[in-house]
């Protein structure tokens, strides 16, 4: 397999939009075996997992690939990886996380949106949809 990080990714990427997502998850974990530090590679085997239906395992990647890059769309995707597991609180830490570093983030704004309504915060949903719209 080639160590080279871009190589590692556009394969998996095009194994998985082949359809073969156990392979590219393969080939990432094999390939972050040797490169563990690739936060890219833990986010795109996390989305695999989470597409599989095993957003427990989805998660764990995420989480280290937010260790190395804390940056925005990672912590959606971790908020949306709790998410799955039914951790509406840690879903909800992720994305204030992500809006931190990014306030307009309206990815982030709106599945915070959400994660209030589903924990019964409808008054702070919509105050912060108001805000949006503004």
């Amino acid at each position: 397999m080639n160590a080279d990080p871009r190589a590692l990714l556009s394969d998996a990427s095009r194994l998985r939009q082949a359809g073969d997502s156990r392979g590219a998850a393969a080939m990432l974990r094999s390939g972050l075996a040797a490169n563990p530090n690739l936060a890219a590679g833990w986010n795109l085997l996390g989305i695999i997992e989470l597409e599989a239906g095993d957003p427990a395992a989805a998660a764990e990647s995420i989480e280290r690939a937010v260790k190395i890059d804390p940056a925005p769309p990672l912590l959606l995707n971790l908020a949306r990886a709790h998410r799955g597991r039914g951790d509406r609180v840690s879903e909800l830490e992720c994305l204030d996380r992500a809006l931190s570093v990014d306030a307009y983030y309206l990815p982030a704004i709106l599945d915070k949106g959400m994660a209030l309504r589903a924990l019964e915060r409808e008054p702070e949903a919509l105050e912060l949809y108001r805000l949006v719209f503004e």
